[in-house]
């Protein structure tokens, strides 16, 4: 299953991942010849979305346990080593390790990761400790968390005329 796709202009390839028998994998992909020429396995937790950031050439990876028993995380790997740099878990849903990090975006103009979090839900404590969380680039850690109240925060972009974050959700009842 695929699960996400971003290009590194620093080093000219892509990164592609993909899910299979629960065994994630980045696959580096030459941007010249789109041959495969590496890959690094990241984890058994569902792969939810990607993102690249090319001042500091860092790769952030969002995943998902779905068995409610460890939280999910951001994983932060540099591009040139391929090292993990970080882990950060998503704030806790009010009930269990049931939140979900999902789709990620990095916004140059605030040199931060937008991370929405939430899960599918009508029960008022996880509706609650939903939102987002911006990650710091410089420091690879949560600079702000806001709560949006909405469950399942599935996208978001930042809109720099307005100086407002746009969030996508679904709350059990359709896309807001």
């Amino acid at each position: 299953i695929y699960a996400g796709l971003q290009y590194n202009s620093v080093l000219n390839v892509f990164y592609g991942v993909s899910q299979a028998n629960s065994l994630n994998t980045i696959y580096i992909i030459d941007g010249n010849t789109y041959s495969v020429i590496g890959t690094f396995p990241i984890g058994a937790w569902r792969v939810r979305g990607i993102t690249f950031n090319p001042n500091t050439n860092t790769l952030y990876v969002s995943q998902y346990d779905a068995s409610a028993i460890n939280p999910s995380m951001i994983k932060i790997y540099n591009c040139d080593t391929l090292a993990l740099i970080n882990n950060i878990a998503v704030p806790s849903s009010g009930t269990a390790n049931r939140n979900g990090y999902y789709q990620i975006t990095y916004d140059e103009t605030l040199n931060k990761v937008l991370c929405p979090f939430g899960l599918p839900t009508t029960n008022a404590t996880e509706l609650a400790n939903s939102g987002i969380v911006l990650i710091d680039c410089d420091t690879n850690t949560i600079s702000n968390t806001y709560y949006t109240g909405k469950g399942w925060n599935q996208d978001v972009c930042y809109d720099p005329n307005t100086n407002c974050l746009n969030v996508t959700f679904n709350n059990n009842t359709g896309v807001n």
